[in-house]
């Protein structure tokens, strides 16, 4: 007897082609039911993505190879973070966190997984 498979709904990945781009970890763009909240200088910076590595942001004011530190509100939660410009192309800044800790790694890590589910489920 032979019975029919279940057809398996179809997750779509967006990756990024950029050679420029050597961001190793996943990253996920922030949704309005989960924001993410970039303040750097006293400013807000809009996030284009996130990752548990890194981020992606848009400001005019920070230069290339610069290291700024600020403070990122993930679910309500504000945790401090600095950040490395590692590529700057026009307002589009491409950015490396670093002196990290491990509260604040952990909750990159959860926030980015949670994005994930979020759009998994649709």
């Amino acid at each position: 007897m032979f019975w029919k498979k279940k057809q398996k709904s179809k997750i779509t990945v967006e990756l990024a082609d950029n050679e420029q781009d050597y961001r190793a970890a996943y990253r996920v763009k922030p949704s309005p039911d989960l924001p993410a909240e970039l303040t750097l200088q006293a400013r807000t910076c809009p996030i284009v993505n996130i990752s548990g590595t890194g981020c992606c942001f848009r400001s005019e004011e920070i230069a290339d190879g610069a290291q700024v530190t600020g403070t990122i509100r993930i679910e309500g939660v504000v945790y401090p973070i600095t950040l490395r410009v590692v590529a700057k192309q026009n307002d589009l800044c491409r950015c490396q966190f670093i002196k990290t800790s491990a509260n604040t790694e952990n909750a990159l890590h959860h926030y980015v997984l949670k994005v994930q589910k979020s759009k998994i489920r649709g």
